[in-house]
């Protein structure tokens, strides 16, 4: 699952990298934050629909499952607009 995020963040700031940089280091870290919890929120409701109508395979777990991983998708999120910032400096 965590390589779909990277590569949504890769396919992201390689279309929109100019226009990005121009935001101010807040907002970016806040985007990339944003736009990484969105994706794991995304990929749970996958889960949800798959298990809902695909019985048969088992894709989610419980919710003590579900909430471990919004937790990692925060915490890769926050780790990741952090990189980001300091890569690219306060530019």
């Amino acid at each position: 699952m965590k390589t779909k995020t990277i590569l949504v963040a890769l396919l992201v700031e390689s279309h929109y990298g100019s226009e990005f940089a121009k935001l101010p280091q807040s907002l970016r870290f806040f985007c990339i934050v944003a736009l990484v919890m969105a994706v794991g929120v995304l990929w749970e409701f996958h889960e949800f629909v798959f298990d809902h109508f695909l019985s048969a395979m088992k894709f989610q777990g419980d919710l003590a499952d579900t909430m471990k991983d919004l937790l990692m998708d925060t915490v890769g999120g926050l780790a990741g607009a952090g990189l980001h910032l300091l890569r690219r400096g306060n530019s």
